[in-house]
């Protein structure tokens, strides 16, 4: 649930700043 809420944050953030290169690689590194 935790790494949920932080992804989900993660992309919120990355939606309203338009970092979506830079999620993409976040999400990447998760796993």
């Amino acid at each position: 649930s935790n790494r949920f809420d932080k992804f989900n944050g993660v992309h919120a953030y990355m939606t309203d700043n338009g970092f979506q290169a830079a999620a993409v690689a976040w999400f990447k590194g998760q796993f």
